[in-house]
């Protein structure tokens, strides 16, 4: 106990002889730390929050689509959950691009393309767009998903608020948007095969009906022989099987006609990204604070440093002077 508090002791009264170099190194540090963070570029964080729309009667089929989806992007969907895969499509490239070719309108009401508001600044094109995608898909956008609920939350960082709530938004429309038409997408090629197949069984029908007429005008008592009438419940068995299945595809064409031409969301907006009123980095008061504290135990330890260094020049030279004993 004795001993730390002699080296306790020790540090302060250094410390305390040193007070005029302490007070100018901590308060030079901590005015440059105010210079700095004041000289930092905010930046603001705007989020929108998405949710399966579970009271839609055709989401499953909705979310189904996303496998077809998924394919164009790349994304193998396996057996998981469809909305599982709506983190992997907004980190895809292909929307990145459509995001980063599309325009934006910032706080000072100038329009450019967001690829340009990046501010990456290369001549070549296509370059320019593989930095700010790499840009956007590492620093400038986070997707999280929520497991238990499947609620998904688009976060989107800029230096200007309008942006970034802007482009928070736009990617959840355009989430919306590339499911629907690949929902619709499907519904038509289900319409045309639907279409094509009632057209094979309406000629196969005709024909059966065909066959029976002829099978009626040929054989008129065809009722007296138990050969004739095994052979026309045959041909009626036929037309009776056309028929059902005719009046089956002729409901799923309606169906499908009606999936081709909905319009219902997929994902709903539960939060609606706005615009910060508040940067979310730097955080200037701890930087500040962090700055201070840090100041002083650097200005402590060279105080000490410098202590020791002359403790250590004067116990030389007292050596040196001292007489060599014979």
């Amino acid at each position: 106990m004795d001993t730390l508090l002699t080296i306790f002791g020790f540090i302060f009264g250094t410390a305390w002889r040193s007070r005029r170099f302490m007070i100018a190194f901590v308060a030079l540090c901590t005015v440059a730390s105010i210079g700095v963070s004041l000289a930092i570029k905010p930046m603001f964080r705007a989020s929108t929050l998405l949710v399966p729309n579970q009271s839609s009667s055709g989401l499953t089929s909705a979310l189904g689509d996303l496998s077809g989806l998924a394919g164009q992007f790349g994304i193998s969907a396996g057996g998981e959950d469809p909305s599982r895969l709506f983190p992997e499509i907004l980190r895809s490239r292909a929307l990145a691009h459509s995001i980063l070719n599309s325009r934006v309108t910032a706080s000072d009401s100038t329009e450019s393309l967001y690829l340009d508001h990046l501010g990456v600044d290369v001549e070549d094109r296509a370059t320019q767009l593989e930095l700010a995608t790499k840009l956007f898909q590492e620093k400038r956008s986070r997707i999280v998903l929520n497991p238990k609920n499947s609620s998904l939350k688009i976060i989107v960082y800029d230096h200007d608020p309008v942006v970034a709530a802007a482009i928070a938004n736009r990617m959840a429309n355009r989430l919306d948007q590339l499911n629907q038409d690949i929902g619709r997408s499907n519904a038509r090629e289900q319409r045309e095969f639907i279409a094509g197949r009632r057209a094979e069984i309406s000629t196969e029908l005709q024909a059966q009906e065909e066959r029976q007429k002829v099978f009626r005008e040929t054989n008129r008592n065809y009722t007296s022989s138990p050969h004739l009438m095994l052979e026309f419940e045959r041909i009626s068995r036929r037309v009776r099987l056309g028929e059902e299945v005719y009046l089956t595809l002729t409901r799923e064409l309606e169906l499908a006609k009606i999936d081709e031409i909905k319009d219902v969301p997929v994902i709903n907006v539960l939060d609606k990204a706005l615009s910060p009123t508040s940067h979310h980095y730097p955080r200037r008061s701890l930087i500040v604070v962090a700055t201070f504290l840090l100041s002083i135990v650097v200005g402590l330890f060279l105080v000490l440093a410098w202590s020791g260094r002359q403790h250590f020049r004067t116990a030389f030279r007292t050596s040196q002077d001292q007489p060599l004993e014979n």
